[in-house]
């Protein structure tokens, strides 16, 4: 049984994303979003990178076929790397697999291993939206001491999703449009048939 290092899941570039990650969280104590753009980066190289070695790198409507083949045929790589002892059961899913090599990347780097899945999730989302979560922070809408205070990925989400969700009159308006919409509909069924 040979041991593959876990590293060689990823290129050259990804590896540097992680690290560059992985150096953002080790910086200080006080994480700007700065740093969790960079973690955030991070996780989601990861990610990406383990999807790539189990052989997910079909982009395509056949992503999934493609990625059961490839999970098939990795089921027993996993087996001969040493991930994944005789004695275990094979992996269930491709998705199994693919959170198994990622928790295997992870943990050669501790500071992000140590985050909890929450924030990991909230990093995540704030680097795939930067653009629009930096430019509403920005924005007058937010006071400076709201915009100093919001560094954790989790509180940004949370203040982000409640300043773009409708407010209550204006779900009552966007509700009372789809029973009017649905009563028309209800209505043109019953004349057709």
């Amino acid at each position: 049984m040979t041991n593959l290092d876990p590293r060689q899941a990823l290129t050259p570039d990804q590896l540097a994303k992680v690290e560059a990650g992985a150096a953002a969280l080790c910086e200080n104590r006080t994480r700007t979003i700065k740093h969790w753009l960079a973690a955030g980066a991070a996780w989601k190289t990861l990610r990406e990178g383990a999807r790539q070695f189990v052989g997910n790198t079909n982009q395509g409507r056949d992503a999934l076929n493609h990625g059961a083949k490839q999970f098939r045929r990795n089921n027993s790589l996993a087996v001969l790397i040493g991930w994944r002892g005789p004695e275990y059961a094979p992996f269930s899913s491709y998705n199994d697999l693919c959170d198994d090599v990622c928790s295997r990347l992870e943990q050669l780097w501790p500071e992000l291993a140590i985050i909890d899945h929450r924030t990991r999730s909230a990093a995540c989302w704030l680097f795939e939206n930067q653009h629009d979560v930096l430019r509403w922070l920005n924005s007058a809408r937010v006071s400076p001491w709201e915009r100093n205070h919001l560094t954790h990925p989790t509180t940004i989400r949370e203040r982000w999703e409640h300043a773009h969700s409708p407010s209550p009159e204006e779900h009552r308006r966007i509700e009372e449009e789809q029973r009017r919409v649905s009563m028309i509909l209800a209505s043109r069924n019953r004349l057709l048939y």
